[in-house]
């Protein structure tokens, strides 16, 4: 757990530094907070425009936020109403200002996430939906996963049979999977599979859409395989 968290962190500077570059960055953490549930939660929506999220298993949920920005220039707010926990991360300004948040989460809780901009990473969660804007997904699942990227790249493990939605507009995907046969459809300028076979029956569903790049699906054992390739 603390090697990711460091990851995350080292993560999030390099990405304030990349948007930085492109007139839109994000400075040193201003402060840190952490929201903390009152009522019990079936669903937790996140809705950003620029940041790093990283997700984390727990037995409790929570989201740990650190602010980079001006005074006055970044907005965090959350409501919780009918087991939803809806938190909003909003910049006042395109420029030196982002939101990152470390998401604790139980399995069994769906998660959604939202962002104009930034990188989404996650270990060991249930059901999951993402879309970024612009930026990257890297995402190891148990459950029912949809990613929609605009521009950037996806990355998603799954080591059981699942329904996998993944769709990038502009860039690549790359899918690790069980190594067993899954009904596969894949629409791309370029395509590899290697280690699994396609049957239109079969309970995994992987749904693979980058039109602009290349699909990747590789079959993965029981070790872990952590980290972009």
């Amino acid at each position: 757990m603390q090697r990711k968290h460091r990851r995350s962190m080292v993560q999030g500077g390099i990405f304030c530094v990349a948007v930085f570059l492109q007139s839109a960055g994000c400075g040193e953490v201003r402060y840190r907070d952490t929201i903390s549930p009152q009522t019990s939660i079936q669903k937790l929506v996140l809705q950003g425009d620029v940041g790093v999220v990283e997700v984390v298993p727990s037995d409790r949920t929570r989201v740990e936020y650190a602010v980079r920005a001006p005074e006055g220039t970044a907005l965090v707010q959350y409501t919780e109403f009918d087991g939803v926990l809806q938190v909003n991360t909003r910049c006042r300004t395109p420029i030196l200002c982002s939101v990152d948040a470390e998401i604790h989460i139980p399995m069994d809780v769906h998660l959604d996430i939202e962002l104009d901009r930034g990188e989404v990473w996650a270990t060991g969660v249930g059901a999951i939906n993402v879309s970024v804007g612009q930026g990257l997904v890297d995402l190891e699942t148990a459950s029912v996963t949809t990613v929609q990227v605009g521009s950037g790249s996806a990355r998603v493990v799954s080591r059981q049979p699942e329904q996998i939605r993944v769709a990038v507009g502009q860039g690549d995907i790359t899918a690790l999977v069980s190594p067993e046969a899954w009904n596969v459809s894949i629409v791309a300028a370029g395509e590899s599979l290697k280690g699994i076979a396609h049957d239109e029956d079969a309970s995994g569903i992987l749904e693979l859409v980058a039109p602009a790049g290349v699909v990747s699906v590789k079959a993965v054992d029981g070790a872990r395989d952590s980290g972009t390739p």
